[in-house]
């Protein structure tokens, strides 16, 4: 069975956990939303009525459009690494 896609939309190094042994956890998923299943196979981002998350680490497109996709977390990771 595949997995329904998640975006946690406020991924951000407070919200990275690392457990004793070093493995790190992504925790507060409370922003967090499943892809409806009928547009996450054929779309890559869908609406959604408000913008949240932490300013610094959001998907700019996601900021300026509202447009949601869970490609949006991929952008906050790449800004959490720098």
């Amino acid at each position: 069975m595949k997995p329904e896609p998640l975006v946690h939309r406020d991924l951000k190094p407070a919200n990275i956990l690392l457990d004793r042994n070093y493995v790190s956890k992504i925790g507060n998923v409370g922003l967090a939303r499943l892809v409806p299943p009928s547009v996450a196979d054929s779309v890559m981002q869908y609406r959604i009525t408000s913008t949240m998350g932490t300013f610094c680490y959001i998907d700019p497109e996601y900021q300026q459009t509202g447009m949601l996709g869970v490609k949006s977390d991929i952008y906050s990771l790449g800004v959490l690494l720098l």
